[in-house]
Order: structure tokens, then C-alpha cells, then sequence
């Protein structure tokens, strides 16, 4: 209900969709064909001028959290993120830039297995610190229909709970993957990240990517997993991926 009368506080909206419609919690999934997730609405109007505020988004705006500010910057434009930890975990969904002015975290720990997902056209992260621990096996995720996403100058580390969604024992610094050779990742560009004390894998390219550019990385302390009766631990891996450019990084202690 759009007028005000009926609206909570929490609003349930589509990964990638728009963000003026509301569901409730229940039926969020069976409306939406992507995943959902929740974001705030103060005084219950239903009008995203009216999500909690508390943080600074370019100098204008104020936000309760991370996401809410994500939500709220229009496509094309640039959030910058002043410091601080943000205790969430976070939906990149439409084609900003989200960039730390200095010292942000993004702290997912306890609360989700991934720190940040990416799905989007045009979307960049940067700048960064995303710990995490054995609760998480993710720190960035780069989803099937993204193109020329960029990820840069993160500092990834702490990742070591195997992959909750497939027999594989890696976790991940960085995970792009695609569903198949019609729905993959395209031109996605990693550069300038620091990725450390993960289970087995800095940098992975699952199932199917097209066009993506590895650069300029220290990938390094890699912790080994047992695969196939094997210690594993290894800075880049893919499989069934096009087009890979990998190029300037600086690997040790794998």
C-alpha cells in the first residue's frame, strides 16, 4: 500500500528489482524471481526519501545503514562511503559505484556466509577491508548476469567455511561463476585487491565466464583444503571460462 496507511518499517524488495515495490516477508520469494532481501523504511511511507538515516552519502543524504544507502543512490551515480564498520552484509543490484572514502569495513561476520554480493550492469566496489571467518565462505560475489562489473582495491581476508551450496571444500576471496554458456559473467575486472588467509581459493572463476580480467592482485597465505585426497590452495582457479586475461599480480605461499 503506497500511501502510507498500511506500510512497516521493513520492507522485503527483489535482488536487481525495483525497489518502490513491497512484499512481505512470506511472500517475498514467490514474487520475485531473485533473491530478497530487507531494507528499512523510517515513518512506514513506503518512499525511499523516508529509509532511516544515520550515514553520509555524498555529503546530502543520511542512512541507518550500508544497504539503505545502496538502495537509494540513483543508477550511474557514485555512493561514497565515509569510514566506519558496517555490521551487514550487502546487495550491489544496479550499476553505481560504491566507493570507501577511507577505513570502511564492511563486517559480515555472524550474520551471513558472504559479505558482499554484486549483480549488476556496471557496478564497482572499492576500497574496502572484508574480514571474515569460519562462518563465511565468501568475502565478494559476482553473480551470473553481471557485465563489466570491477572490484578494486579491496583488502579480503579470513574466509574458511566450505562452499555451503556444492561438495567443493574452497572458500573465496573473490567467487564469480555462471549458470551457463548463455548466462555468465562478462567482463568482470578484479584489480589492485589484497586476498589472504582463505580456504583454498584467492580468486575463483566457477562454471562458465567470459572476459575477465585479473590484474595487479597480492594474492598470498592461501590456508590448504583437502580435494580429492590432496592439499589444495591455489590463487586463481576457473573452469569453462573464455577470454581470461591474468596479468602484473603477485602470488606467495600457495
Amino acid at each position: 500500500d503506497h500511501d502510507g496507511e498500511d506500510c512497516e518499517d521493513e520492507r522485503w524488495v527483489c535482488d536487481g528489482g525495483d525497489n518502490s515495490l513491497w512484499h512481505e516477508e512470506e511472500h517475498c520469494n514467490e514474487q520475485c524471481d531473485n533473491p530478497c532481501f530487507m531494507v528499512n523504511d523510517c515513518d512506514g511511507s513506503c518512499l525511499d526519501e523516508n529509509l532511516c538515516e544515520d550515514f553520509e552519502e555524498e555529503g546530502e543524504y543520511d542512512y541507518e545503514t550500508l544497504q539503505a544507502a545502496i538502495d537509494a543512490t540513483p543508477e550511474g551515480e557514485t555512493l561514497v562511503v565515509p569510514a566506519g564498520t558496517y555490521f551487514e552484509s550487502i546487495i550491489v543490484y544496479k550499476g553505481i559505484s560504491v566507493v570507501c572514502e577511507s577505513d570502511c569495513v564492511i563486517d559480515a561476520r555472524g550474520l551471513d556466509g558472504r559479505a558482499v554480493v554484486i549483480s549488476a550492469i556496471g557496478a564497482l566496489l572499492d576500497g574496502f577491508e572484508i574480514p571474515g571467518d569460519d562462518s563465511m565462505y565468501a568475502g565478494v560475489i559476482v553473480t551470473p548476469d553481471c557485465v563489466d562489473v570491477v572490484v578494486s582495491n579491496n583488502e579480503i581476508y579470513g574466509m574458511t567455511l566450505s562452499n555451503p551450496s556444492n561438495t567443493s571444500p574452497l572458500s573465496y576471496g573473490i567467487l564469480t561463476y555462471g549458470n551457463s554458456s548463455d548466462e555468465m559473467p562478462t567482463n568482470s575486472i578484479f584489480s589492485g585487491n589484497e586476498i589472504y588467509h582463505i580456504g583454498g581459493s584467492g580468486i575463483s572463476l566457477g562454471d562458465y565466464t567470459n572476459g575477465t580480467t585479473i590484474i595487479g592482485n597480492h594474492i598470498h597465505d592461501i590456508f590448504p583444503v583437502d580435494f580429492l585426497g590432496e592439499a589444495l590452495s591455489v590463487g586463481v582457479q576457473s573452469n569453462f571460462a573464455m577470454g581470461i586475461v591474468i596479468q602484473d599480480n603477485n602470488f606467495g605461499n600457495m
